[in-house]
């Protein structure tokens, strides 16, 4: 389904390869697979600058969030891709990605490096924090012979 969405007639493959001269200066190793699922993620904002669910599962043929953790993982490089408003759901692709400046480019990712370092931090300390309580439950389940008396 996505290549006939992208690729039905020559215009939709022109503006594809317009949209991918916006992206050359973006090293090889953050750009995913031609035809792949975060790879028309990838393109769709340059098509259409908000993208939301509908849209997104309109071309996709999916759920957004597996093609978006694809591109924000250290491996892609953290592409900078937000929720916005106060809905969840509308995604917006960081410009600067798409400028044609690389010094742009690695300032969004660093942003994005920034927020999901931070994210993993947080849910890290969080653990560590409820680590005792978990430990004492634990203990005190197994302790419990209310259960195995019943």
């Amino acid at each position: 389904m996505i290549n006939s969405i992208f690729l039905a007639n020559g215009y939709i493959d022109l503006m594809v390869n317009e949209a991918l001269l916006r992206l050359a200066h973006i090293a090889p190793s953050f750009m995913p697979r031609k035809g792949t699922k975060p790879f028309h993620l990838l393109i769709l904002p340059l098509l259409n600058p908000v993208v939301d669910k509908p849209l997104a599962f309109g071309v996709l043929a999916d759920d957004i969030r597996s093609p978006r953790q694809a591109l924000t993982e250290p491996g892609r490089g953290y592409w900078n891709i937000t929720n916005v408003g106060t809905k969840r759901g509308v995604y917006i692709i960081d410009r600067k990605h798409f400028t044609g400046d690389p010094g742009d480019d690695r300032a969004a990712r660093f942003d994005s490096r920034l927020r999901h370092t931070d994210r993993s931090l947080k849910q890290c300390q969080n653990e560590t924090k409820r680590l005792s309580k978990a430990t004492q439950q634990y203990d005190e389940a197994r302790s419990d012979q209310l259960y195995l008396d019943l």
